[in-house]
């Protein structure tokens, strides 16, 4: 109960604020229903992003594993591969020679007409005459007509040769024409044992085995051969000495008061037919200290080719070549020459004052002088089969007369 004194306090209702209040909380709850929905849409949304995830995770996870499975399978199948390709590089050697010799079994002791270097298409084996009677072309008035003008090119990358005018490499031909049965001997080993290793032939020379005919490149493996090694002797290897000294009194034959006048020492002993160790000496003395000589000699003796041949295969990649001199108190027996073929050595003969004949018998040349042979096989009558200046030809062993030496090339190509 109030007093008398006491107001009643004043309590009123504002309804027009009221119903603004009212009217923005009517605003706000689509908003906040809004709101809420895009939440929940945005949890909802989540929850798939993250088991998508999920899932895309689980799936790379599994094509991860998968891959790593495809990665050790290759990785075997890469492992295998090059372990079969080093066996068959290991192998190489022994299948084409096991090949090599069951082909040798069917036609014993013979390589003419068996390989390619002497089957008589393109050639039966080199010709050291070939340069110069077919790739110089011939000489007209003022100019030369058909001349193999990339075999110039190809001659002139070696530094001896880098400057030659056309007419030099003519002269250069005309030189091997004259003293390059030797060098053409040991191309034709060179070539039987690299038939059908394209791949190693390239490695170790630089050149195609084949050339642009699919003939065995006979002319450039003889340029490469006498551009290296061409009246060099090479003081440390294989008869350097000895090749350089017997090359350089023979060039005194018949000069024994020259030889004395140079030297100041005999050039005979007192039976005025063996060289003296004081003359052999003088020329070694010369060349003291030195590792390389030069001097023409005009050929090669088995000396200077097995000396020549050993520099030469030294400087290939893969390659070995064992030499094996022979001066026989007769000539090679017809089981001797079959047995040194059916190991798969190639033998060449130097021979002198001996006669070269047709298949049928039928004389080819008389009188030969000191000439290098590829021996190829025998006949049934022991008869040597050869290969000069790219010809076939035979040989009667029974017409040396003790002016002949054999030397055998032991040939190893490397896979």
């Amino acid at each position: 109960m109030l007093d008398k004194g006491e107001k009643m306090s004043q309590f009123k209702v504002k309804l027009d604020k009221m119903e603004s209040a009212l009217g923005e909380i009517d605003q706000l709850m689509p908003v906040l229903q809004q709101v809420t929905a895009g939440i929940t849409l945005v949890r909802i949304q989540m929850r798939m992003e993250i088991r998508q995830k999920e899932r895309i995770s689980s799936r790379l996870m599994m094509l991860a594993r998968e891959l790593e499975g495809e990665h050790n399978r290759m990785r075997q199948m890469q492992e295998t591969g090059h372990s079969i390709v080093e066996l068959y590089r290991e192998k190489e050697q022994w299948l084409v020679d096991a090949a090599l010799e069951f082909l040798k079994r069917l036609g014993i002791g013979n390589l003419d007409g068996r390989s390619g270097v002497f089957d008589g298409e393109g050639g039966y084996g080199g010709d050291q005459g070939d340069l110069i009677h077919n790739k110089s072309g011939k000489k007209t008035l003022f100019f030369r007509v058909g001349a193999d003008e990339e075999l110039f090119d190809f001659v002139r990358q070696y530094d001896a040769y880098r400057d030659y005018s056309d007419e030099e490499i003519i002269n250069l031909y005309g030189r091997i024409n004259e003293e390059g049965c030797g060098y053409v001997a040991f191309v034709n080993t060179v070539m039987t044992k690299y038939e059908g290793r394209e791949d190693a032939f390239m490695r170790d020379f630089g050149f195609p085995l084949y050339d642009e005919n699919g003939e065995f490149n006979f002319n450039r493996l003889l340029i490469d051969f006498y551009a290296h090694t061409d009246d060099q002797y090479f003081l440390n290897r294989e008869s350097g000495a000895d090749a350089l000294v017997n090359d350089k009194l023979l060039s005194y034959e018949g000069k024994a008061d020259e030889f004395r006048e140079r030297y100041g020492v005999d050039l005979y002993e007192n039976d005025g037919d063996t060289w003296s160790d004081e003359a052999r000496q003088a020329i070694l003395d010369e060349y003291e200290g030195q590792d390389t000589a030069s001097f023409e000699s005009g050929g090669m003796t088995i000396l200077s080719m097995e000396n020549r041949i050993s520099e030469y295969i030294s400087t290939k990649e893969g390659v070995n070549c064992e030499n094996k001199k022979v001066f026989p108190e007769r000539p090679f027996s017809k089981n001797e020459i079959d047995g040194y073929i059916n190991k798969g050595d190639v033998i060449n003969i130097l021979a002198a004052d001996f006669n070269l004949y047709r298949e049928d018998g039928q004389l080819a040349q008389g009188d030969v002088g000191g000439h290098w042979m590829s021996i190829t096989g025998t006949t049934e009558d022991g008869r040597y089969i050869v290969s000069s200046w790219g010809e076939k030809y035979y040989i009667d062993p029974s017409e040396l007369d003790g002016n002949f030496c054999f030397l055998i090339n032991e040939i190893t190509v490397n896979p």
